[in-house]
Formats: C-alpha cells, sequence, structure tokens
C-alpha cells in the first residue's frame, strides 16, 4: 500500500483520490451514507488518510477522523469511503469511549517508545 495523511480544516477539505461530490459530502461529515440525513464534525481539524493497493488489488481508501454527536452524546468516528473500480462503499466507524487507558508503564514486553 502507498497512502499519505494529514490535517484539514473545515471549509479546507479537497478529496486526494477520485470520487464524486456524494463522496466529499459524506467524508466532510456533512451527509450519513444514506446522503440524506444530516450530520456534522464537531470540531474545527480533522486527520485525513488516503490509500492505494500497490499490489494489483486496483482499491483506494479514503478517510476522516473527527468527533461528531450522535443521539446527543460525543462520539470518535472514522469516515472511509473505499473504491475498487465502479463499486464504491461508504462507511462510518463510531467509537465508544469506555476511560482511560491501563498503565502500561511497568510492561516491559512491550515498547511505548522512550521517555524524554
Amino acid at each position: 500500500m502507498k497512502g499519505k495523511s494529514r490535517l484539514w480544516k473545515i471549509n479546507h477539505f479537497e478529496m486526494e483520490g477520485p470520487g464524486p461530490e456524494e463522496d466529499a459530502v459524506f467524508l466532510r461529515a456533512e451527509k450519513l451514507q444514506d446522503g440524506t440525513t444530516d450530520s456534522r464534525f464537531l470540531d474545527d481539524q480533522h486527520v485525513q488518510s488516503w490509500v492505494l493497493s500497490v499490489d494489483g488489488g486496483g482499491w483506494t481508501a479514503e478517510q476522516n477522523w473527527g468527533f461528531e454527536e450522535i443521539n446527543g452524546a460525543r462520539y470518535y468516528t472514522r469516515r472511509v469511503v473505499v473504491r475498487k473500480q465502479d463499486e464504491v462503499q461508504r462507511v462510518r466507524l463510531v467509537y465508544d469511549y469506555i476511560g482511560p487507558a491501563e498503565d502500561k508503564s511497568e510492561d516491559e514486553d512491550l515498547a511505548y517508545g522512550e521517555e524524554a
């Protein structure tokens, strides 16, 4: 795979890969997959990622990560548009916060980087 990522702000989004405006509207979190239900990112800064299959798979995936309000609650979401030839799939993944991560500072078997 070959890919790239960047930060973007509301009103400054440009798709990296091919696709119609309905893909951009979905990735900007303005509509859900059905194209009719309004939605929106809550914050101004988001992560965009674009991946191209280089092993002959012939697919691309473009995704944006950000926070959305769903049924009155704040959730971290990832919106993905996957394209392979004429087939397109649009998916929104919703992540639920379940509390702080477990302290791994005493775990010697895993690498977490060096402390400064």
